[in-house]
């Protein structure tokens, strides 16, 4: 090799090195921009995956096989349910005075007997309306539950019931009997026996469509035996089919101020002495009237009573009070002045005298 040459390849040698020491410059310089700003590494890239050949010879990404599922989280068990408790009974509102209520209606006496008994407390003036069905009111021992459950004041409707007659329970035996502020019965009772509602105070109203008989003691001089004696509220009083009334039915009811008894054809002793607020009194069919049956200390508005064509028995020379009108039809007028029957005398016949018109 010639001096020449030798001096050539030094210079190519030089020149490669230069661009080599300048490369690797540039390499520091690039490496020393990207280092991240806060001083950490940059994560290795990720490895990639290698290709897998598809069916058509295309490479294809192999798949990623799905994560397992999680283990299903335990239910936590739920609270048992608790049993609900039953309604106690709704306890109705005390009607005011006056006010239009809902009629209760009952099949049993139990049903009626805890209505009352989980109700407020009343008075007379706002009564519950109450109403049963089907009772056998002849049966002492059914009615005499009945009476025992009226815990509170109420107007009772038995118009629904059965039975021919209301037997005697006294109050003594059954005290919530004076909780009856009016009464209404089937038509089938026919018969009220003697005491069967005397002393009951807060009774203002009876109904009894049915009634033939009204009994009372005949041979008793105590007037509580009498079937209404001593209702002192009484101003109320349906008796239209009535025919007998007997001993004591009405005394002392001093709130009566009329009664309209079309077809009652006896009269008992004392029946409606002491009623001294009863007002004149028609009985067209009357054929007896007992002592003392219309007398009273206080006449008050008690002022005449009609009666019918033929003159009725009197059992008694005090059968009316000393100042009483009789008004008998015009027609009949001259039987009642002649009549023969006993205790007319002259200074009864002399207050006899005709209707007018």
């Amino acid at each position: 090799m010639t001096k020449k040459h030798a001096r050539l390849l030094t210079h190519i040698g030089f020149s490669c090195v230069s661009v080599m020491c300048a490369t690797f410059a540039s390499s520091l310089l690039l490496a020393s921009c990207q280092q991240p700003i806060d001083g950490h590494e940059d994560e290795p890239p990720p490895i990639s995956q290698p290709s897998v050949p598809s069916e058509s010879g295309e490479p294809t990404m192999p798949e990623t096989p799905d994560a397992p599922d999680a283990p299903a989280t335990p239910e936590t068990p739920g609270t048992p349910d608790t049993p609900e408790t039953p309604d106690a009974p709704a306890t109705p509102d005390v009607p005011a005075p006056g006010e239009i209520q809902t009629v209760s209606e009952f099949g049993t006496v139990e049903e009626l007997l805890n209505y009352l008994k989980n109700s407020k407390e009343n008075s007379a003036a706002n009564p519950y309306l109450v109403k049963l069905t089907g009772l056998d009111l002849s049966n002492g021992a059914t009615l005499k539950s009945l009476y025992e459950a009226l815990s509170r004041f109420v107007d009772l409707d038995l118009s629904e019931c059965v039975g021919e007659s209301i037997p005697n329970i006294t109050l003594t035996k059954v005290p919530n009997k004076a909780n009856i502020i009016s009464i209404k019965l089937p038509e089938s009772v026919k018969t009220i026996t003697s005491a069967a509602f005397s002393g009951l105070e807060n009774l203002k109203s009876i109904d009894m469509p049915g009634v033939l008989a009204v009994e009372g003691k005949e041979n008793s001089s105590d007037s509580s035996t009498g079937a209404f004696a001593k209702c002192l509220a009484l101003t109320s009083v349906s008796l239209p089919e009535v025919k007998t009334l007997g001993k004591y039915s009405f005394y002392g009811c001093s709130a009566l101020p009329y009664i309209l008894l079309p077809k009652v054809e006896m009269v008992g002793a004392s029946a409606f002495k002491e009623c001294s607020n009863l007002t004149p009194i028609s009985l067209p069919q009357v054929t007896l009237i007992g002592n003392n049956a219309f007398h009273t200390r206080n006449e008050g508005s008690f002022s005449s009573i009609t009666l019918g064509s033929e003159p009725p028995e009197l059992e008694g020379s005090k059968v009316f009070y000393t100042s009483i009108t009789i008004y008998v039809p015009a027609s009949a007028l001259d039987a009642y002045k002649n009549t023969e029957k006993a205790n007319w005398v002259d200074t009864l016949k002399a207050k006899v005298t005709a209707i007018q018109g």
